[in-house]
């Protein structure tokens, strides 16, 4: 436990090692609150005598819900958004025949917008370990 409390601690403290009174803030917190909700959801297994916690089996459960996004990122929300609104406007310009856009076949457009998007979601569930990704993986 003071292994995880040091790393979060590291974060929020964007310095490591964090200083000792963050460090004894999330380690408090950790052990007061957030262990015991996560083993009573099944998350986790936190040992408050052993001051011990291990990944349950039902942490991939919740993985869904993680995306963690950099500063400067975006998510994936942000980007499937995006996508589809290259495709959207692509469209609309050959449709009104701006000039090199017009000599593509709007097929050809929607259809290499369609094979983007089904390799952009195939990527996405390989690199965030879908749960069906890895169904699939053991059956």
């Amino acid at each position: 436990m003071s292994d995880l409390a040091e790393r979060i601690g590291a974060v929020e403290a964007g310095e490591s090692p964090p200083p000792r009174n963050v460090r004894q803030s999330v380690y408090v917190s950790l052990h007061q609150t957030h262990l015991p909700k996560l083993d009573d959801l099944g998350i986790v297994e936190y040992d408050p005598d052993a001051k011990t916690v291990t990944i349950a089996d039902n942490a991939g459960d919740v993985a869904v819900y993680m995306e963690v996004v950099p500063q400067y990122g975006i998510s994936w929300a942000e980007y499937y958004l995006g996508l589809g609104l290259l495709g959207g406007l692509s469209l609309l310009a050959i449709a009104v025949g701006v000039p090199v856009l017009r000599t593509l076949p709007p097929a050809a457009v929607g259809g290499g917008l369609s094979v983007l998007l089904v390799a952009s979601a195939a990527y996405q569930l390989v690199d965030q370990e879908s749960s069906l990704v890895h169904r699939l993986r053991d059956d």
